[in-house]
């Protein structure tokens, strides 16, 4: 059942089309996906999202298990590549809630797909 509070930061779970919704506690190590909704009470909500989980992050899981820990690309810390990331770790009954739409692995070289 959703919260009747609308979200402030329009956190509403959108038509995901062909890609595969699942909650991010069911991805793998080193799956990649695009948070799509947090079906949570508000207050968790606003908590994930300060710590960067928000709807539209592309995140990583790093580590399964008790607590789970995902990589939120678009964070403040620069990485080795240039890029901003961060590491926060989930309860499981959290990241239970938190549904991901799933990216599609990049083809691996020597696959016949790569030129």
């Amino acid at each position: 059942m959703r919260d009747k509070d609308p979200d402030p930061c329009g956190c509403s779970p959108g038509a995901a089309g062909a890609e595969r919704t699942i909650p991010l506690s069911e991805m793998t190590r080193g799956q990649t996906g695009t948070v799509k909704a947090a079906q949570l009470p508000t207050h968790e909500r606003a908590l994930l999202r300060a710590m960067g989980l928000r709807v539209n992050a592309k995140i990583e899981v790093c580590r399964l298990g008790e607590p789970c820990i995902v990589r939120v690309m678009g964070g403040t810390r620069k990485t080795a590549d240039g890029s901003c990331s961060c590491r926060i770790a989930l309860a499981r009954p959290l990241a239970d809630h938190v549904l991901v739409g799933l990216h599609e692995p990049a083809p691996r070289a020597g696959d016949g797909l790569s030129k």
